[in-house]
């Protein structure tokens, strides 16, 4: 939540401008009303209700990119790290049974301080502290135990992306 908070304040949260996405949602309504009624028009206008903004996986590289060097050092693949945030995320709050996930105990505590890491640093930063300020937290005995538990699980659970 904190992560995605600070990306909506500090980067662009729409993936079109409003206007346009509003004259191109409006066009995907009419085309579903002229089919299939009034009621499949509502349902679809609901659906899209929240589909100009990014994606979980993409709030999270953006954040990370922002934390700067020493975090994407210390996540690895910023684009699987984020994908396997996501994907954990979506499969503890959309319960699906088809789509299972081998999760180990330890993996959510480790991917939660990952992600809070990723908040911290981005806050940091967007305070403007110096450099120096960030080479030190590499060293911390926190960051090293994520790191090592992030090696192991991030691959692990990258296996249960869609590609």
């Amino acid at each position: 939540s904190a992560a995605e908070t600070f990306h909506r304040m500090r980067f662009d949260n729409e993936l079109r401008p409003a206007a346009e996405f509003k004259s191109y949602k409006r066009k995907i309504a009419n085309v579903v009303k002229s089919a299939l009624g009034r009621k499949a028009r509502d349902w679809i206008n609901g659906q899209l209700a929240y589909s100009n903004e990014p994606r979980l996986r993409d709030r999270l590289m953006e954040v990370a990119h922002f934390a700067g060097p020493s975090f994407t050092l210390f996540v690895g693949d910023v684009a699987t790290w984020s994908s396997v945030i996501a994907l954990v995320r979506n499969r503890l709050t959309h319960h699906d049974p088809n789509q299972r996930i081998q999760r180990k105990p330890g993996d959510l505590s480790a991917l939660t301080d990952s992600l809070y890491i990723a908040t911290m640093l981005s806050l940091m930063r967007e305070c403007e502290l110096p450099d120096s300020v960030f080479d030190s937290f590499q060293s911390s005995k926190r960051m090293i135990t994520v790191h090592e538990e992030l090696s192991e699980i991030v691959p692990r659970l990258a296996q249960h992306l869609r590609r």
